[in-house]
């Protein structure tokens, strides 16, 4: 029988991180949450502390929205809608990496 030599504070913590499923401290469903309402614009990126890509994002989407006449805003667009399908997939990974890696330190 393996034991673990975690303090009760650990154990409490680890526990806690696994079931709020955090992303770099921060909760997966306001994640969720801000990505499927405001995440054309990157406020999901803003909450889990990635700043410079958030300011990408909302600055891709801006100009998108001012030179759609053009057309060329149609561009913008749509690189700003991939990058928001990718970030679905890539918040999800991130959440199941965290929690993998949590339950590996309780066993």
């Amino acid at each position: 029988m393996h034991t673990n030599n975690l303090t009760l504070n650990e154990i409490k913590r680890l526990i806690n991180m696994v079931t709020n499923l955090n992303i770099k401290n921060r909760s997966l469903v306001i994640a969720l949450i801000l990505w499927f309402f405001f995440g054309f614009f990157g406020f999901h990126r803003f909450y889990i502390r990635k700043f410079f890509t958030g300011f990408c994002m909302v600055f891709l989407m801006i100009f998108g929205l001012i030179t759609k006449f053009i057309l060329i805003g149609y561009l913008f667009c749509g690189v700003v809608w991939l990058w928001w399908i990718y970030d679905l997939f890539m918040l999800l990974i991130n959440t199941k990496k965290t929690s993998s890696i949590l339950i590996t330190k309780i066993n």
